[in-house]
């Protein structure tokens, strides 16, 4: 097989870039697509209040981030961007478009930049990144990445830290690998910079961002050595973030509101964290698209032989491996399970994210476990993977209707369905339609919206409903500078 691939090299690259393609590309031209929703409304017409108080969105924004962070939640980065930016009230759908692909595209691109960069080998870092992204965007229950990837508010609070993090961590790598010199430093600036901002979104996120920094440095350096020392740079401006984000008074309050007997103390929170990441894993694992991603990354680190740690996996460092991404997934997971008092995931943005996280540091392990086999087993490695990869197939043919099943269902596929079918832009078009009136409107006024309810699979609805006194409306219409506003939905 590694003759094969070695042999075909440029030809098995140009079907895994074929294949990335055909999973990013409809997330992409999705986010065109979108529009303001749920609570978008209440940030942007609450920024739209601060430049009319203060007279600066710069000032604005740093009082909001202030009072967010004392009553509600210490996401300094997702308080100040969002009432700082203003991409709707500025720019307008176009402009909103832009910053919503612009974020999704980010979040791609060091994704991918991250990977190339612990890979190192091309094909190998292709077919790694076509496994991650498909576990992400085209498998099934993705669809909660609607909250993440469409939905402005939780692009800002999640998506936006995720590739801030993918880039402090790239940018760690290359200040490691580079000789002395002005870029070195760079790269370490830029790493803390990243690092440091990445801890400013939701908490689970912030944990995420300390867990692979710190992981990025346990493969990559030799603590002992002095030299080695700056590179704890970003992970002590990550960990500081996290600091300043996590003893937030506004996180206290927002918790307390959601107290739920049974639910109340850390105990219950680690045993609720526990018990949500059993079942969190009995879900991936039942997912024939996830197990035959692992088995393809598992392959293409055999048959390359790709190193995660340069000077070699041995039993302990795999032992470590295994614990700290089970380790990792816990602690990502615990501020969603202890701040919400819940055992099971109760929002599709957290979901979204935590298997975001989860699934990214399974692939982690099988690319260590790769490189365990390769070393320690050289004569039986090849095998192995041949056997992985009969799994696989057996997987894909007896499980073929589960698993294109699977792919249907996923958030990539549902977008080229809805964007072919025409039905993106019906749903589209009825949303700019209540926008628009909106815009229009008399300054003052109560306005009744009637818009044929047109959906699409892969959207969902701007929260606006019949009842001009839900919260929601009252933020359109606080946005908009109406006195009242109710949206009619007809067949």
């Amino acid at each position: 097989m590694e003759k094969l691939v070695e042999k075909h090299q440029k030809l098995f690259q140009l079907l895994l870039i074929v294949g990335i393609i055909c999973v990013l590309a409809p997330i992409i031209m999705a986010c065109n697509y979108t529009y303001l929703c749920e609570d978008d409304f209440s940030f942007e017409g609450g920024a739209q209040d601060l430049v009319r108080d203060y007279g600066s969105s710069l000032v604005g924004a740093a009082v909001r981030t202030g009072e967010y962070y004392n009553t509600n939640q210490g996401t300094f980065l997702f308080t100040y961007i969002i009432s700082f930016l203003r991409a709707y009230s500025r720019w307008g759908l176009p402009g909103f478009h832009f910053v919503m692909t612009l974020n999704a595209g980010l979040f791609m691109f060091f994704l991918y930049k991250l990977i190339k960069a612990i890979v190192s080998d091309k094909v190998a870092a292709y077919g790694v990144f076509f496994a991650a992204v498909t576990m992400i965007f085209a498998m099934t229950n993705t669809y909660s990445d609607v909250e993440l990837f469409f939905w402005y508010t939780g692009g800002m609070n999640f998506v936006l830290e995720y590739w801030l993090t993918f880039a402090s961590a790239f940018c760690l790598i290359l200040f490691i690998r580079a000789e002395k010199g002005f870029k070195k430093w760079l790269f370490l600036v830029l790493s803390s910079l990243c690092g440091f901002l990445a801890s400013g979104g939701a908490l689970n996120q912030t944990m995420f961002n300390c867990v692979v920094l710190f992981a990025t440095l346990l493969f990559s350096i030799n603590i002992k050595e002095k030299k080695n020392l700056p590179a704890l740079i970003p992970f002590a401006f990550a960990a500081i973030g996290a600091i300043i984000n996590g003893v937030a008074p506004g996180n206290f309050v927002r918790s307390d509101e959601g107290l739920k007997e049974g639910h109340t103390t850390f105990a219950d929170g680690l045993r609720d964290t526990f018990m949500c990441c059993l079942s969190e894993d009995k879900l991936l694992f039942t997912s024939r698209a996830f197990i035959v991603m692992l088995g393809l990354v598992f392959i293409l680190c055999v048959i390359r032989k790709v190193k995660i740690k340069k000077d070699g996996m041995s039993h302990i460092w795999l032992l470590i491996s295994l614990l700290g991404t089970a380790v990792a997934r816990f602690a990502v997971l615990f501020p969603i399970c202890y701040g919400y008092h819940e055992g099971e995931m109760v929002n599709m943005r957290t979901t979204s994210a935590y298997e975001i996280a989860a699934k990214l540091m399974y692939i982690l392990f099988v690319a260590c476990l790769a490189q365990w086999v390769t070393e320690h087993y050289e004569k039986i490695a090849g095998y192995v993977s041949y056997a992985i990869l009969a799994v696989c197939v057996l997987v894909a043919v007896l499980g073929y209707s589960g698993l294109k099943t699977e792919l249907k269902d996923g958030l990539s596929y549902r977008a080229y369905w809805d964007i072919r079918s025409g039905d993106m832009k019906k749903a589209y078009d009825s949303r700019e339609y209540v926008l628009s009136s909106m815009a229009l409107a008399p300054e003052g006024s109560d306005l009744v919206i009637n818009v044929p309810l047109r959906g699409a699979s892969s959207m969902y609805g701007m929260g606006l409903v019949d009842d001009p006194n839900d919260f929601r409306n009252i933020s359109a219409a606080g946005l908009f500078r109406l006195n009242s506003v109710s949206v009619n939905y007809t067949d």
